[in-house]
């Protein structure tokens, strides 16, 4: 059973995708995504093999969350659909 802090995270992690897919904030976004950047461009470094390429990745990855956060399904995890 999840604490009641990661039940408030992850109500404000809905709070976020609604707030950013449904009114295109773009704060809310960036509220949303901070917690995954640094986790997200490690992983593309290790793909990429530098770290240039995978910002270059990482915000080709962003930009099309942005565009598409609208089809997240809520049932399923946020960092992972990211």
């Amino acid at each position: 059973m999840p604490d009641a802090s990661g039940e408030r995270a992850a109500h404000e992690e809905q709070r976020l995708i609604r707030k950013a897919a449904f009114s295109s904030d773009t704060q809310a976004f960036d509220s949303l995504v901070a917690p995954y950047v640094g986790r997200l461009r490690g992983y593309l470094r290790g793909l990429a093999g530098n770290a240039s390429d995978a910002d270059d990745m990482a915000q080709t990855a962003l930009t099309k969350a942005w565009t598409e956060l609208h089809t997240f399904d809520a049932r399923g995890r946020f960092a992972a659909w990211l």
